[in-house]
């Protein structure tokens, strides 16, 4: 699998990892803002939202101490 086949935003199937979809799901659903902590088994996601983030103009990134600062990051932002 290429990098090409995660970022690429055209109709047609995609051979992801699981971490690679979760992160493109994110993207397609209009996330604007991901918050992480790093150490995690799930930090792939955020290379990924970090790869995809060029085809995603208006995507903000955090990466946090902890979960909880996560958390209020994009809690944050929801209300916001």
């Amino acid at each position: 699998m290429t990098f090409s086949n995660v970022s690429d935003p055209g109709a047609g199937t995609r051979f992801l990892m699981a971490n690679e979809a979760m992160a493109r799901a994110a993207l397609e659903s209009d996330v604007k803002v991901a918050a992480f902590y790093p150490g995690r088994p799930t930090s792939e996601i955020l290379n990924t939202m970090y790869r995809l983030s060029g085809v995603y103009d208006d995507l903000r990134m955090e990466v946090s101490v902890n979960e909880k600062v996560a958390l209020e990051t994009v809690a944050g932002a929801s209300m916001a």
